[in-house]
């Protein structure tokens, strides 16, 4: 199955593939600049969890062990990496 089949609004001017398909990472890890690891609370995390720790609440504190921290919109600013979960 391709993404088109996935994503049928997808059109060459919306998106760019940026790296194969690949089971040793995921979003998560890319977001956070890791392509030797994949991430999943229970597997690899950056703080202490367990596998029953997920949510948009253990995204916030992972990425904020990172250095990251919650800012109030989405826009651009030059300088600041921002990444959306």
């Amino acid at each position: 199955m391709n993404l088109r089949d996935l994503f049928p609004n997808l059109t060459d001017d919306n998106h760019e593939i940026t790296s194969p398909r690949t089971i040793e990472y995921n979003c998560v890890a890319w977001a956070a600049q890791n392509t030797r690891r994949w991430w999943q609370p229970g597997v690899f995390w950056p703080i202490e969890s367990t596998r029953d720790d997920y949510g948009i609440g253990e995204l916030v504190l992972a990425f904020e062990s990172l250095g990251y921290r919650e800012c109030d919109d989405g826009s651009l600013e030059s300088g600041f990496e921002k990444i959306a979960l």
